[in-house]
This record gives structure tokens, C-alpha cells and sequence, in this order.
């Protein structure tokens, strides 16, 4: 099952914490993209009855977006989804 609504990952506590910097462009970046208007175009492509329940279709996107701009292949995007706060917030990846 897919979310179809977008749900913030991270309370106000945890963004305070952890970015710090909010002139990066990956914060900057996550305030102007049309979240809600993307899932909802991705919505009738997945099918509600199959899959893993929950998934949210904020992470797919964002981290495309983040491999496309710093032409990261598939390993090198996964090990920066990891390690990096700033690509988790974007791509709305929990800890």
C-alpha cells in the first residue's frame, strides 16, 4: 500500500538539531517542490493492494533528484541516504 499524503518524517525538534544550515540547497529545494502535487501524480501507477504497506512516495523522487544532481550511481546514492542528515531530510527518509 502506498501513502498518498504527504506525512513529515521529522518533528520540529530533530530538524532543529540536526540541519543546521538552512541556506543548503537540498533544504531550500525541499520548501519549493511540489511534494503532494508529485505523489499525486505518481499515485495510479502502484497498485493499493500489493507491496509493502506504508511507502511513501516522497522517498522515491527525492532521492532521484539527489542522484541526478550530484550524479551519484545507485551504491554511491544509497551510502549518502545514510550517512548524510541533509539528504534524509530532503528525501523525508525516518531514522
Amino acid at each position: 500500500m502506498i501513502e498518498k499524503i504527504f506525512k513529515e518524517s521529522f518533528p520540529p525538534e530533530w530538524v532543529g538539531k540536526n540541519i543546521t544550515d538552512q541556506t543548503n540547497e537540498l533544504v531550500i529545494l525541499r520548501r519549493i517542490i511540489p511534494w503532494q502535487e508529485i505523489t499525486d501524480r505518481l499515485t495510479p501507477f502502484y497498485n493499493d493492494a500489493e507491496g509493502r504497506p506504508g511507502v511513501s512516495l516522497r522517498i522515491v523522487p527525492g532521492v532521484l533528484i539527489v542522484q541526478k544532481l550530484r550524479h551519484l550511481s545507485d551504491r554511491q546514492i544509497v551510502s549518502q541516504v545514510r550517512e548524510n542528515r541533509y539528504i534524509q531530510y530532503f528525501c523525508n527518509v525516518p531514522d
